[in-house]
């Protein structure tokens, strides 16, 4: 039942990413499982998002980036948020 409800979370987040990119989503219908059906189409999907495929990949804003000084040494914290979700 588990494996279901993973696959049905991974379509459905394949159709929404090949809708918004107006691409048709390509499974091979010929694969042994949906693990492996799914695993190509999830590669592209991630090699699309990284870096400048994400909307706000280049942002810094008071959220997510802090500069300090402690002791005279000026230091920037900067955690990695991503708007998207990377799905493998």
């Amino acid at each position: 039942m588990c494996d279901h409800v993973w696959d049905a979370f991974f379509i459905y987040a394949l159709l929404l990413d090949a809708n918004e990119r107006n691409v048709p989503l390509d499974l091979d219908h010929n694969a042994p499982d949906n693990a492996q059906r799914l695993c190509a189409a999830l590669d592209a999907r991630n090699e699309c998002i990284v870096g400048h495929g994400q909307e706000f990949w280049n942002h810094a804003c008071d959220l997510c980036c802090e500069i300090t000084e402690r002791n005279g040494v000026t230091g920037k914290f900067s955690l990695q948020i991503s708007p998207q979700l990377l799905i493998k």
